[in-house]
């Protein structure tokens, strides 16, 4: 559910295409975990570890959005979580 509302919420930004990648990064990284490929399975793990810190940055504009909208009491009235 929360994942669906993410994906309403980014839907018409450039941070969906992000999103999109990096799903499947996350794909490739379990491919590699299952079929065995320790290199690529590294690389992409060590990717995906400083991913939170380059989340932040790609969707600094769409997170100040949100905390602007939590601070204002907006979040949950505009029909984003409802």
């Amino acid at each position: 559910m929360i994942l669906y509302h993410v994906i309403k919420l980014t839907k018409q930004t450039r941070a969906y295409q992000v999103l999109k990648g990096l799903a499947m990064l996350l794909i490739a990284a379990a491919a590699s975990q299952i079929i065995g490929l320790m290199m690529v399975n590294w690389l992409l793990s060590s990717l995906l570890k400083s991913g939170l810190l380059l989340a932040v940055i790609l969707f600094q504009p769409e997170l100040r959005r949100a905390l602007e909208q939590m601070g204002r009491g907006k979040l949950f009235d505009n029909g984003l979580f409802q």
